[in-house]
């Protein structure tokens, strides 16, 4: 599939917890008037650092017309799988939503590791979708940090 989602994952990395409603704003808002100007298109949806979520946060999101994107499936912090690859790969699900930045993935799982993700998630008969699809298939979209 050729078509992406954008999203916004706030300018400055900092945790939007603890942030005023104003700091959360300029946060958003300096990232989203980027994306828009070098892509001509505004962002579709928010992923927060860390998966960290507040009522703040999601009101911010809501205002900019966000969906909150998490995932459901990552390599497990601190643990050293043989093979985070196929960790994931066993842990697949329809609808999953994979955080694939995480080191296992880039160091553990080698410089081919994202490319044998996909082809092993293929092999398994799943297919690639946008979280705009998912969304408008029904299905929610959350993360194990709720």
């Amino acid at each position: 599939m050729s078509r992406h989602d954008l999203g916004n994952h706030p300018w400055s990395h900092r945790a939007l917890t603890g942030l005023t409603a104003a700091e959360i704003d300029a946060e958003l808002r300096r990232t989203d008037d980027l994306i828009d100007r070098v892509t001509g298109e505004r962002p579709r949806c928010l992923r927060p650092r860390g998966g960290e979520v507040t009522p703040q946060i999601l009101t911010a999101a809501s205002a900019f017309g966000y969906d909150v994107v998490l995932w459901s499936i990552q390599v497990p912090a601190g643990t050293r799988a043989a093979d985070p690859v196929q960790y994931v790969l066993d842990h697949l699900h329809p609808g999953a939503i994979v955080l694939a930045h995480d080191p296992g993935i880039r160091t553990a799982g080698g410089p081919d590791g994202l490319t044998r993700l996909i082809r092993g998630a293929r092999a398994l008969g799943y297919v690639f979708s946008t979280v705009s699809e998912l969304v408008s298939a029904g299905n929610p979209v959350q993360g194990d940090a709720l």
